[in-house]
Parts: C-alpha cells; sequence; structure tokens
C-alpha cells in the first residue's frame, strides 16, 4: 500500500511539473507602465508598452496558448515591438526594423521556424501579421499581400508564398475567408462569392476603408469612420436569429474597432469604448459564476485611447496608459490586481492594476 501511494506521488508529482513547464506565468504588476494595446482572453493576456516591451502575464498551452519570455522575472516576452499578434501555441511580433519574429511550442518548416520554444526571426520587410488557424497573412513593405502556412489544403512556405494581391491596404480574415480592399478602394477576397464582393465594391465606392473583421457569422467595415455591420444585427444584440444578413450602420466618428464571434467593440474620436452584443455584465454580487446580457451601442469607458475584446474578455487602455478588463472564467492573476474576483462584469468596476 506504501509503495501504491509512493508511486502516486511521483506520478501526480510528475504531470504536475509537465503541466508547469507548459502553462507559463509572469508573476508581476504593471501598474504605472505606460500602456498602448492590450489582448487579453480566457487562455492569456498580453501588454503592448509605449516604449515598445511587450509583457504578458501567462499563457494556458492547454487552451492552445502559449508564451516564451526573453525576461520572465519581469514577464518580459520582446522588445522593441511595433505589432503583435498570438497564434495556435505561440506568438509573433514585428520589430522597428520590419522584421517578423516568432516564438512557439512547435517546430514549423512553412513558417521557417526550426528551434522550438525560442524567439526566431522568420521574415523580414514585413509591415502587417495576421494569424488564422494554420496560416499566417502578411503585407510587405510595398502592400503586396502573402500567405505561408496551410490553406485549403495546400503549403505555403516563407520561400514560396502564396501571393494574394497588390497595393492592399485594409485586410480581414476568419477560417479559409480572407477579405482584403486595395488603395483604390476596390475588394477582393478568397472564400467570398463575386456576387458578395461585387456589392461591396458598389456600395463602398469611392470611400476610404481603413478596416476590416471578418467573423464566421458577421463582417465589420470602417468607412470614412463609419462602423458598418454585415450579419444578422437582431441576433447580435438580442440572440434572435432571423436568419436575414443585412447592412446596418453601427456608429459614426470611429477611429478602432475589435471583435469576437458574438462581441463587437468600437472606440469613437472623444474616447469613448462602445460595445455590441454578448457581454459578461456581473456585478459585486456575484463574482464567481459568469452572467451575461446583450448589448446594443453601450458605453463602457469615456476615455479609451485603444480597445479589444474577445468573447468574455472587454478591455481597454486609458489616457494614462493603464488597462481595465472585464473578465470571467480565466486566470485572475492574467487581468490585474485590484481584484481577484473570477468574474468582473460590465455592472461593476474593470480590473486594473494597483500599486500594492
Amino acid at each position: 500500500m506504501k509503495k501504491t501511494l509512493l508511486l502516486f506521488v511521483a506520478m501526480l508529482t510528475l504531470f504536475l511539473s509537465a503541466c508547469a513547464s507548459n502553462f507559463h506565468t509572469a508573476d508581476i504588476n504593471l501598474h504605472g507602465v505606460k500602456l498602448k494595446n492590450i489582448k487579453a482572453h480566457n487562455a492569456a493576456a498580453y501588454y503592448l508598452a509605449e516604449d515598445g516591451t511587450l509583457y504578458s502575464t501567462g499563457a494556458d498551452s492547454d487552451a492552445s496558448s502559449y508564451v516564451v519570455y526573453q525576461d520572465k522575472e519581469q514577464g518580459i516576452v520582446a522588445y522593441d515591438v511595433i505589432a503583435f499578434q498570438e497564434i495556435v501555441s505561440g506568438g509573433c511580433y514585428i520589430n522597428s526594423n520590419n522584421q517578423l519574429y516568432m516564438w512557439c511550442k512547435k517546430p514549423n518548416a512553412l513558417y521557417n521556424y526550426s528551434n522550438a520554444n525560442e524567439h526566431s526571426c522568420i521574415m523580414t520587410d514585413v509591415k502587417s501579421v495576421l494569424p488564422l488557424t494554420y496560416s499566417l497573412l502578411y503585407t510587405d513593405l510595398e502592400d503586396n499581400l502573402f500567405l505561408i502556412g496551410e490553406y485549403k489544403e495546400n503549403s505555403y512556405s516563407t520561400k514560396k508564398p502564396l501571393f494574394l494581391a497588390s497595393g492592399t491596404s485594409s485586410v480581414g480574415a476568419y477560417g479559409e475567408k480572407i477579405l482584403w480592399v486595395n488603395h483604390t478602394g476596390n475588394f477582393d477576397g478568397s472564400g467570398f462569392d463575386d456576387d458578395f464582393i461585387a456589392e461591396l465594391n458598389e456600395r463602398f465606392a469611392g470611400t476610404s476603408v481603413t478596416s476590416i473583421q471578418v467573423q464566421n457569422d458577421f463582417l465589420l467595415f470602417l468607412v470614412d469612420g463609419q462602423l458598418w455591420f454585415f450579419g444578422d444585427y437582431s441576433k447580435l444584440i438580442n440572440r434572435n436569429n432571423t436568419g436575414k444578413k443585412q447592412f446596418v450602420l453601427l456608429d459614426q466618428d470611429i477611429t478602432e474597432i475589435s471583435c469576437s464571434y458574438r462581441t463587437v467593440a468600437a472606440l469613437d474620436g472623444q474616447g469613448c469604448m462602445k460595445v455590441w452584443g454578448r457581454c459578461i455584465s456581473n456585478d459585486k454580487r456575484n463574482t464567481d459564476s459568469p452572467q451575461y446580457e446583450y448589448c446594443d451601442k453601450r458605453i463602457v469607458a469615456e476615455n479609451a485611447t485603444s480597445i479589444f475584446v474577445s468573447d468574455s474578455c472587454i478591455c481597454y487602455i486609458d489616457a494614462e496608459g493603464a488597462s481595465h478588463i472585464y473578465h470571467s472564467e480565466g486566470w485572475t492573476m492574467f487581468y490585474g490586481n485590484a481584484t481577484k474576483d473570477k468574474c468582473v462584469g460590465l455592472n461593476r468596476t474593470p480590473n486594473t492594476w494597483t500599486k500594492k
């Protein structure tokens, strides 16, 4: 019996050690760090400071997130970062020299990434990057759009990428759907039918499209400061699935947009962050189990400079460079130290970093 117990303890120790080695966290406090961008969800959180330092409070590999620190004690993932993205079991960033770096749990020959658990430069002269599940979209310094990775049962590498378009000004993608617009305002894409592309070109002719967001059920277009939604609007704001897809003007004077598959967020020129769709709504009376409500242009902040939403996280950076996050069901240490409550909804103060 004693030997059995000892064997069980040893196996449990090995199991917990293996989990801990894959679930990377950093015990840090970002109070006083001036931030400019944030991406947080149930499985990971990343914070980009104004000086280009990328921080992470952790990433759960069991949920396909993964982080590799360059300075774990300080929670620093990378320096000199101008843009970053998460990928499946890893991430990537562009530095001020337009080099694209990647970290990942496993090697990937298509991405020119050979050493797991390291930061490696996989490409140069990269202007922007957008991840899909098994591929990466990127633009070069001449705004040519390419794809590397697995796409529609084909493989494309950094040496032989798939060329998609030239002169692109905005790109959105989800699954195998890719939609882009060029500098002359013409739409094109992959995974969309020709009639829909023609409709977009007719509707938005002569306008400036500055952002496209693609989800499975809807699309967002930021056009001359106007936020347009295409999809089942009733399903978005009250879960009433009518099956009718239409264009709806959500708001004007918009400077930034973000969305997940059930939530839309917009930032206007006065610093107001507004949300539509399914949002975490807990107040202080319920901090243990998530509650949700459907919003229709609800203002959640009035001093925001940058925004991000995932399915149960609503995040923004304020004018002082501090982060604020509404969250549920994730790792509470990811989102701030103002509270350790499991669920922090729109009907209370968001989580942030304090001096503690």
